[in-house]
């Protein structure tokens, strides 16, 4: 029986992507400084609604992903392939 393993999905090292994210952060926090609380927290709330849309259509694409891989998979040893 063969094991999946997880594919890595960038090529940057971890401390780049959190430099980059801390960034982004403060960034985005930045431009907000001089509005008012409510609309800093609509501007928030759309933002993570975003964020959460983005990650249910990446949850889709890998489940269908892990489907044809495991169709493919199985497809293989049952066609005496699997070596």
């Amino acid at each position: 029986m063969r094991t999946v393993l997880p594919v890595m999905l960038s090529l940057k090292p971890l401390l780049e992507m959190e430099k980059e994210d801390n960034f982004k952060k403060e960034q985005l926090l930045h431009g907000m400084q001089n509005l008012p609380i409510s609309v800093q927290i609509e501007k928030l709330k759309t933002r993570i609604d975003m964020i959460g849309a983005a990650c249910e259509s990446a949850k889709k694409v890998l489940a269908e992903t892990r489907k044809s891989l495991l169709f493919w998979y199985s497809s293989r040893s049952n066609n005496g392939f699997d070596r």
